[in-house]
């Protein structure tokens, strides 16, 4: 992704497991970012479970990068849904469904482009 490219974002999340290798990536990335990008940039922390023995606002702050959305691990309920080709997203009795459906609707309501920024992956969408 060039620094252009990122300028050029309306909305860039940063999509991180909570675990130590993946809060210092994602600390470097946060830290590389263009100037430019301050008040345009979201943490996601993906496969967070309520035993995990740091808050995610925690997280958040020693990002200092707000926090757009937290997605409980659900293993065995995404597994299924990609085995089987449904989108997890139909799933309303899930947490992750519930949780994922807030994040795309925060998204949504500004109405812009986002770029999705994990560990080795970017993703984009249009709004």
């Amino acid at each position: 992704m060039t620094r252009l490219g990122l300028l050029a974002t309306d909305t860039l999340l940063v999509v991180m497991t909570p675990d130590p290798p993946a809060l210092r990536g994602a600390r470097r990335l946060c830290q590389s970012l263009p100037a430019g990008l301050a008040g345009r940039t979201g943490l996601v922390i993906n496969q967070h479970s309520r035993f995990h023995p740091v808050d995610p606002e925690v997280m958040s702050q020693s990002l200092d990068c707000p926090l757009m959305g937290v997605l409980p691990r659900e293993s065995r309920l995404v597994a299924e849904q990609v085995n089987f080709g449904r989108p997890v997203m139909t799933d309303q009795g899930s947490s992750f469904s519930r949780q994922i459906n807030q994040l795309a609707g925060r998204v949504a309501s500004a109405g812009r482009q986002v770029r999705m920024v994990g560990l080795g992956n970017t993703q984009e969408s249009s709004r």
